[in-house]
C-alpha cells in the first residue's frame, strides 16, 4: 500500500494533463490514444504508431537533409567544373607561353652562335689586317725607294 501512497504524492506535483486519472493513465495519454484510433489504428498498435509517426518525420528531415546535401554537392561539383575550366585555360595559356619561350630561347642561342661566329672572323681579319699592316711597314723601313713611285715613260704601245 506504501506504493501508491508514494505514487499518488508524486503524481500531485505533477500539472493537471499529465497527472494520472482513475485508470492511471493522464490526459494526455488519453488523448494522444483518441488521436491515433481515429487514424485507424488499433488500441492495441497506439504505441507502434507513435513510433511509425516519428519513424515518418524522421524519415522526413532525412529526406529534406538528403536533398540539401545533394543541391550543395551539386553546386559544389558545378563550382569544381568552373574552376577545372579555368585552370585548363590557364594551362593552354602557360603553354604557348612555354613554347614561344622555347622559340625565343631558341633564337637567341644561334644569335650567340652567329655572334661568337663573326666575332672569330672579326678577330681573324684584325690579325690579318694587322700583320699586314706591319708587313707593309717593314718593307717601307727596309726598301724606301722601290715604293716611290717613278714616272712611267710614255712609250710607244
Amino acid at each position: 500500500m506504501r506504493g501508491r501512497e508514494g505514487a499518488a504524492s508524486r503524481a500531485a506535483g505533477l500539472p493537471a494533463p499529465l497527472r494520472p486519472g482513475a485508470h492511471g493513465v493522464s490526459a494526455v495519454t488519453r488523448c494522444w490514444h483518441r488521436l491515433s484510433l481515429r487514424a485507424g489504428a488499433s488500441p492495441m498498435n497506439a504505441a507502434g504508431t507513435f513510433f511509425v509517426r516519428r519513424q515518418n518525420i524522421g524519415s522526413e528531415v532525412e529526406n529534406s537533409t538528403i536533398e540539401k546535401q545533394r543541391k550543395e554537392l551539386q553546386l559544389l561539383i558545378g563550382e569544381l567544373k568552373d574552376r577545372d575550366k579555368e585552370l585548363n585555360d590557364m594551362v593552354a595559356v602557360h603553354q604557348r607561353q612555354l613554347l614561344s619561350w622555347e622559340e625565343d630561347r631558341q633564337k637567341v642561342l644561334t644569335l650567340e652562335e652567329r655572334c661568337s661566329k663573326l666575332e672569330g672572323q672579326k678577330h681573324m681579319q684584325l690579325c690579318l689586317f694587322g700583320s699586314s699592316v706591319c708587313w707593309h711597314i717593314e718593307i717601307k723601313n727596309s726598301a724606301p725607294d722601290v715604293l716611290e713611285c717613278s714616272p712611267v715613260e710614255d712609250g710607244p704601245l
